[in-house]
């Protein structure tokens, strides 16, 4: 996989700034879903914008029926695991938390997210 990394390694990473440029100037951004490093690295070498790990990983890799299984524990672990297949895309951690947190205020929730993924 060392090959695919080198490639995009010339190419700066890909911030929230560019991307909203882009978007001011109504080009085209891609965003393909990646729930792990080999296939991260190929997606990056493509040149795509941004890499989005789901909670859809749920249905998509545990087979779930529904994305409400996903623990935030297992979501650090994917979005891990693309982190070290990227170079230069823009990573994206997507949940929905509050449904474990039915409780708790949303923006609370989001700090915790924060923080649990920075570990």
């Amino acid at each position: 996989m060392a090959y695919l990394q080198e490639s995009s390694a010339d190419r700066p990473a890909k911030t929230i700034t560019q991307l909203n440029a882009m978007h001011q100037a109504g080009e085209k951004i891609t965003v393909l879903t990646a729930y792990e490093s080999s296939f991260a690295a190929l997606l990056d070498h493509a040149g795509i914008d941004a890499l989005l790990v789901g909670d859809s990983l749920g249905n998509v890799i545990q087979g779930h029926s529904s994305t409400t299984p996903v623990t935030i524990e297992q979501m650090a672990y994917h979005v891990t695991c693309v982190a070290r297949g990227n170079q230069s895309a823009f990573l994206i951690a997507d949940t929905f938390l509050t449904l474990c947190f039915s409780d708790f205020n949303p923006f609370i929730v989001f700090w915790y997210a924060l923080a649990s993924l920075a570990n």
